[in-house]
């Protein structure tokens, strides 16, 4: 009989590595945080129960990596590396209820071959969260349905209600294993217990304080996500955009499938009468959400995202292993393995090339490698000059004046687009009562922000634009950046009066000196 303890320790090897080799890729090749991690920690620190696309969590997370760390925004990135293993192990602890425990553990190692866990950027967003904890509730509620025990029924609701307060598709995970628990006898069972629902209880306990801010809210996050997916409405639709999704969706899995290849046989595998509840769940929990997806899609024609499918694969490995006929040749062993150390070193490779080797071929250089540190710097050293006191808001495009916020000395407030759905905690009148300064990408021609300058704040001093080079040694264009500065009330309303007296003396100088020439 296969050690478990074994193998485990061959996991804990598995994360333990993965955390290092992603995490220093991360800090050692992204000098500048990506777009969703700035994003994540700045609207952390508003310290919200929602915001204008998305539910709180992803951006408690970050906002207190960044804080605990004193101020890494590296930090917010490893927490998500901590999400992604949180798969990994919840893939091997369910495959160890349904599989000898070496093929657990290859279960989980196949995500190690996934375009979803590995090569995206070193970040923290939705997804990635939404991701850790469905596969917690996936896991918990399993074992609930197979051993019993109303705190495990509790638990599950509790990851679940962290999962929808990480994103909303996290919904399809819980309606996936609704329709499970209706068709299946030995899953039906279980609703003449208090199990489901104190399950679902405790997820709306959970998940309702977001509710109500959303209802305060008009409903902004759940409209960023229909505007989101938003298509022309053209016939067409229903077809080309569920045939993109899924077509996606299958190349993100080739490197897995191509590294168990080995391994299995394309045949069913039997399933003894106790394992029928498993196997059906494994299928549900993987095929289940993919297929709700891809159903809205044909129905409503709606263009989904090819990322949005990443929180769909966490058990693939564990249900295609657990499904299939498999081999026993040694030889299908060994070729596995050495499948699954070039595909999994590759995507590493790959994953560092792409912020170091990256601008030199693409010439140009990517959110990894925008100037963050100078730009807030010289932003900042601009209102110093200028104003006494800490700069109070920054505001434009929310990528600039984020930046800004985030690597100056201290935070500071974000205007985000000039927008207060976007920042409903600041508006115009509070940026020309504390003053401010706007920024915005001089190079683009279709930034609003100048027009909405010169619509909203004709008094705003225009300044001259800021060039700064990027974080790469790559041959590649300076980032430009326009200012404004919205001098705060009172000092301006001073210098008006100081402006007035000074031009009042001066008249009565000339007029002195008129007299005095006649």
């Amino acid at each position: 009989m296969e050690d478990a303890r074994y193998w485990g320790r061959w996991l804990w090897g598995l994360i333990a590595a993965h955390l290092i080799i992603w995490v220093s890729i991360g800090i050692w090749t992204q000098p500048n945080g990506t777009l969703d991690t700035i994003e994540m920690i700045m609207w952390g620190l508003d310290g919200q129960w929602g915001y204008h696309k998305h539910p709180p969590l992803a951006g408690w997370a970050a906002a207190g990596a960044y804080r605990l760390s004193g101020g890494a925004v590296w930090a917010a990135g490893a927490v998500g590396q901590l999400a992604v293993v949180t798969c990994l192990w919840a893939a091997w602890r369910l495959g160890r209820e349904v599989l000898a425990p070496r093929l657990a553990f290859v279960g989980a190692a196949l995500l190690e071959c996934c375009y979803f866990f590995t090569f995206p950027r070193v970040e923290i967003n939705n997804q990635i969260m939404m991701r850790a904890f469905s596969a917690l509730a996936v896991v918990t509620i399993f074992l609930a349905m197979r051993r019993g025990r109303l705190w495990r029924w509790a638990l599950g609701g509790l990851w679940l209600g962290l999962a929808l307060l990480s994103r909303y598709d996290a919904a399809l995970i819980g309606v996936s294993i609704l329709a499970l628990s209706l068709s299946h006898p030995r899953a039906r069972s279980h609703w003449r217990g208090a199990g489901p629902y104190v399950l679902g209880l405790v997820a709306m306990i959970v998940f309702s304080p977001h509710l109500a801010w959303l209802a305060q809210n008009e409903f902004a996050a759940v409209s960023y996500v229909f505007d989101r997916s938003a298509t022309e409405g053209r016939l067409i639709d229903h077809v080309v955009h569920p045939l993109r999704f899924a077509g996606s969706q299958l190349l993100s899995l080739l490197p897995m499938l191509f590294v168990a290849a080995p391994l299995i046989h394309l045949s069913w595998r039997p399933a003894v009468p106790r394992e029928s509840l498993a196997r059906a769940y494994l299928l549900t929990v993987v095929l289940g959400p993919a297929g709700f997806s891809t159903l809205v899609s044909v129905l409503l024609g709606v263009r989904l995202k090819s990322m949005w499918g990443a929180s769909l694969w966490t058990f693939a490995g564990v249900a295609l292993l657990h499904t299939l006929a498999l081999s026993a040749e040694p030889s299908a062993w060994r070729r596995l393995t050495r499948r699954w150390a070039i595909v999994a070193g590759l995507l590493v490779a790959l994953a560092a090339g792409h912020n170091t080797i990256g601008p030199w071929v693409r010439g140009k250089g990517s959110r990894v490698h925008f100037p963050g540190t100078s730009l807030a710097r010289e932003v900042t050293a601009v209102w110093h000059q200028r104003i006494e006191g800490d700069l109070p808001i920054v505001a434009g495009p929310w990528w600039l004046a984020a930046n800004v916020s985030l690597y100056a000395e201290r935070p500071i407030e974000v205007y985000g687009l000039l927008d207060s759905r976007i920042t409903p905690q600041l508006d115009d009148e509070q940026l020309r009562g504390r003053g401010g300064i706007i920024v915005w990408d001089a190079a683009d021609p279709d930034d609003p922000t100048p027009r909405l300058l010169a619509e909203r704040f004709p008094s705003a001093a225009r300044l001259a634009p800021i060039r700064l080079p990027q974080q790469t040694s790559a041959p590649v264009a300076s980032i430009e950046v326009g200012l404004a500065l919205v001098w705060p009330q009172q000092q301006h309303t001073a210098e008006q009066r100081s402006a007035r007296s000074v031009t009042s003396g001066g008249a009565k100088g000339l007029s002195g000196m008129d007299d005095a020439s006649r």
